[in-house]
Parts: C-alpha cells; sequence; structure tokens
C-alpha cells in the first residue's frame, strides 16, 4: 500500500506512515522477509501483522482502485483485443461479448484473465467465477442486466418485502423484528432504509411504494441516556 502513495509523490516514510494510517493490520503468522535495511534501524515496523483495507472506510474505494490500477488498464487492453467488454467496480469484474463466442472461446479467455490476476498477485475467488451463456440470468453488482436496463433481481425485492412485512405488522413491529434479526433497532432502520435507497437508483417507481409503506412503521421513540448514562471512553 506504501507504493501507492509513493508513487503518488510522497516520501517513503510518510507513505508508509500514511499505508499505516488507511490500513488494519490482519495477522499474517510470521515476519515480512528483513530485505530493506532501512527498515532494520526501526523495530516497531517488523510486525506480524499486515495492513488490508477496512471496508467502509471513504478512504479503502480509492486505494483499491488505484492498488489495481495498472492491472485494469491491461485487462481493459486484452479484452479489447479478445473482442470482450470489460466492467470493474472495486473487486468485482465482468466480461460480455456479442454472439459469436463459443464456450470454448470464453473458457479460453477466462484462463487468460486468471493468469493475468495471478501474476499481479491477486487472488481470484473462483467460486464466484462463472461463465452464463445466452438466456441465463445475468447479474453484476446485484443488478439484472439482461434487458436494455437494468434492474432489481427478484431476490432483493423478496428480501425488501419480508423486511416491509414485519416492520408494518402488528404481530411483529420493528423491536421484534430487530430480535430475529439479532441486530439493533437504530441498525435495522438503517439497514432498511439503505436498501431502498439502493433502489431508487434502479427503480424508482418500485422503490417509491416501498418508501411510502417504510414511513407508515410506527418506530419506538428513542430514548435518550442521561449524563451519568452516557459511555464516554
Amino acid at each position: 500500500m506504501s507504493r501507492i502513495f509513493t508513487e503518488l509523490g510522497f516520501p517513503r516514510l510518510i507513505s508508509f506512515e500514511m499505508a499505516r494510517l488507511t490500513t488494519i493490520a490482519v495477522d499474517r503468522g510470521g515476519l515480512w522477509p528483513d530485505t530493506e535495511s532501512r527498515w532494520k534501524a526501526i523495530p516497531q515496523y517488523q510486525s506480524s501483522y499486515e495492513g488490508m483495507l477496512p471496508q467502509g472506510a471513504p478512504t479503502s474505494p480509492m486505494l483499491s482502485n488505484l492498488a489495481f490500477y495498472r492491472t485494469d488498464v491491461r485487462l481493459a487492453a486484452l479484452a479489447s483485443a479478445e473482442g470482450f467488454r470489460y466492467s470493474m467496480y472495486a473487486d468485482d469484474l465482468a466480461f460480455s461479448s456479442e454472439s459469436g463466442k463459443t464456450l470454448v472461446d470464453v473458457k479460453r479467455f477466462k484462463r487468460i484473465v486468471l493468469q493475468e490476476l495471478n501474476a499481479a498477485g491477486f487472488r481470484p475467488n473462483l467460486r464466484k467465477t462463472v461463465i452464463r451463456g445466452p438466456g441465463s440470468r445475468r447479474i453484476v453488482l446485484g443488478l439484472l442486466v439482461d434487458g436494455e436496463q437494468a434492474h432489481l433481481p427478484r431476490e432483493f425485492k423478496n428480501n425488501l418485502r419480508l423486511h416491509l412485512y414485519y416492520l408494518c405488522s402488528t404481530r411483529h413491529g420493528p423491536a421484534a423484528h430487530a430480535v430475529a434479526r439479532n441486530t439493533s433497532i437504530s441498525s435495522l432502520y438503517h439497514h432498511v432504509r439503505g436498501l431502498i435507497s439502493w433502489a431508487e437508483s434502479v427503480e424508482p417507481d418500485y422503490a417509491a411504494r416501498a418508501l411510502e409503506k417504510f414511513s407508515g412503521v410506527e418506530w419506538p421513540p428513542v430514548q435518550p441516556r442521561s449524563f451519568q448514562e452516557a459511555d464516554w471512553s
């Protein structure tokens, strides 16, 4: 990660510190080989932990894109040369083509892409690597893209419908639904509202109907804690 900041023009030590600030420590079970003498003078930098980008941090998407930039350029050129369209968002890669490509062509291109990723130091998730042929459901970033416009898949709508049913039900309501989900009422509120916000960007009419139901939910009032109860740790 420090290489990214160095290539942006920061001095090496500052780049290293900035990399530490924007990553979280994950135990990797061993020390890095001490091949660079400048780190020998700073024993605190010798650690069995490796910095990983924290999910949800505002810095992670940009740093992820910068880390993948060179490979992204190579994959784009490779796809163009092989007659494929290439789309990338964070760590999700999608390749598509017009009719005329055979299964043999697609499998050969898949091998080339996996070799390119491995050579660049990335480890593809083979469990999520799939080939979808003509007539199959094409889902990219959680959206169905098998028509003229992207739309929400049935599973997403069923999940949101279930949330709204329990939230609006007089037999359940927000409190019981939060307990069943093993979460807090506040977290549940923001989770479901976030699903509706996502839907708004894809299918506004559907999201408007969902938001109308969500607005009718009787949320319990939030009880502010007293000064003595507040957690100041």
